[in-house]
């Protein structure tokens, strides 16, 4: 792979890096600032709830790495799979990860030393529970990035142009006068899964979920669109699960759609 390229994939993963980093700082002065106004400040409940934010932050940062490796590294695997390069290009993701990982782990670290010690035993089930999470999201980010580098992928042209001169007429493709858009099933089949989600909303017909109802709409727009842009499809789909969780009754319409944008690497 192009020494440049790699380069601007690991800056890109340690940007983001920084910023899941802040986010993460935030989430956790606001637990302190709790712990400290009700007095619990220097206990193993505060301990336990600061890793909460780690635990959250470890799986987004998961889903940028793939969702930028998808983007940008793994068309190159569809032209250089004969190359040296496409070892290279498969494995990126993963190492990007686990640079990002152990600056994660030793940030988590710091923040689970008490002040004036102690709370050895759960500080310990504390770690070894932040363990298991990293290493199951680096398993899934593994085993997501070996699927999409081994799953061949044609060229996809976007139109096609066919002329018929009969009933009993061979067909000509390149030239002609009717022309067919090649769409993706899998990106379809989103949009209709997306539908359906929204029909599941309306059928609840709660004024609470308008806004949710807009964001699905947003996604359901991008996914149709001749290019979607990934990232913010990404983000709109994002945006749905944050709020789809409290609403039991359109789970299982979220639940296809969580589905499709996980085979898509949308999530």
């Amino acid at each position: 792979m192009d020494s440049d390229v790699a380069a601007t994939f690991r800056n890109l993963v340690a940007s983001e890096l920084q910023n899941e980093l802040g986010r993460i700082h935030a989430a956790v002065g606001q637990i302190n600032g709790a712990a400290a106004a009700k007095g619990y400040f220097d206990s193993g409940r505060r301990i336990v709830q600061v890793s909460g934010p780690f635990v959250e932050g470890i799986q987004r940062h998961r889903e940028f790495v793939f969702r930028a490796w998808a983007d940008y590294l793994r068309p190159r695997l569809l032209v250089q799979q004969q190359n040296a390069d496409a070892g290279i290009i498969a494995t990126a993701a993963t190492d990007a990860f686990d640079e990002s990982i152990a600056a994660i782990q030793r940030r988590h670290h710091e923040v689970l030393q008490s002040p004036r010690g102690g709370f050895e035993s759960a500080v310990r089930s504390v770690q070894d529970s932040f363990a298991a999470k990293v290493s199951t999201e680096r398993s899934l980010l593994a085993a997501n990035t070996k699927l999409y580098a081994t799953t061949p992928t044609p060229p996809v042209h976007p139109h096609i142009n066919v002329t018929t001169t009969g009933a009993n007429s061979p067909v000509n493709v390149g030239s002609g006068t009717q022309t067919q858009s090649v769409v993706t099933v899998d990106m379809r089949g989103l949009v209709e899964a997306l539908d359906k989600l929204v029909a599941a909303i309306d059928q609840r017909g709660s004024s609470d979920t308008a806004e949710l109802r807009e964001v699905v709409v947003a996604a359901m727009d991008e996914a149709g669109k001749r290019t979607p842009n990934r990232l913010k499809l990404a983000s709109y789909l994002g945006g749905v699960a944050s709020g789809v969780h409290t609403v039991a009754a359109i789970e299982p319409a979220w639940q296809v759609v969580k589905k499709i944008a996980e085979s898509l690497g949308l999530m």
